[in-house]
């Protein structure tokens, strides 16, 4: 006797399969994709629940920092926004007892993009999201076709180094 009920695999429902499949997939890469990082020039909104006085809208400075009435100066850049959350939490118990503190990004400038040369006109750009390099080529329009024979590369300022990546 055969408890298992017969199955009859159709190209249908293989293509159904790998279609749930790959859905699952992106969702859980989407479901895990990093936080924003705050940037020097980049707008935040810092409030601090019951204290009116010590909630501000500012900019990060060039240096990274931040300053904050009765606080003082705080590293901003390379920090998340939950980061940065904690960070004021635990120095501003020093003038309130159990702060309560949100931070919100207004004003995203940490993604600019410089660009020069014959291919395209030259300046920067500021980019609202994290943007391949391929949808940034094709934001930029067509590219001069006095630049054949010539290199596209692409820099990176990497921890302490650039690297370079030749692209064509």
């Amino acid at each position: 006797m055969n408890f298992y009920p017969k199955t009859n695999v159709t190209g249908g429902s293989v293509k159904y399969f790998i279609f749930i499949v790959i859905f699952l997939l992106l969702f859980s890469i989407n479901a895990y994709a990093k936080d924003y990082v705050i940037g020097d020039g980049d707008s935040i909104k810092i409030s601090v629940w019951g204290n009116p006085e010590l909630s501000l809208d500012t900019r990060v400075r060039p240096d990274g920092k931040i300053a904050i009435p009765s606080v003082g100066e705080i590293k901003a850049s390379g920090l998340t926004p939950m980061e940065l959350t904690k960070v004021l939490e635990k120095e501003m118990t020093r003038v309130v007892k159990t702060p309560i503190v949100t931070v919100i990004v207004t004003d995203i400038t940490n993604y600019r993009i410089f660009v020069f040369g014959k291919g395209a006109p030259a300046g920067m750009k500021t980019l609202s999201r994290e943007t391949t390099l391929l949808e940034f080529l094709s934001q930029l329009g067509s590219l001069e076709k006095s630049r054949s024979g010539k290199r596209i590369s692409r820099k990176r300022q990497e921890e302490d180094k650039e690297r370079v990546l030749s692209i064509i």
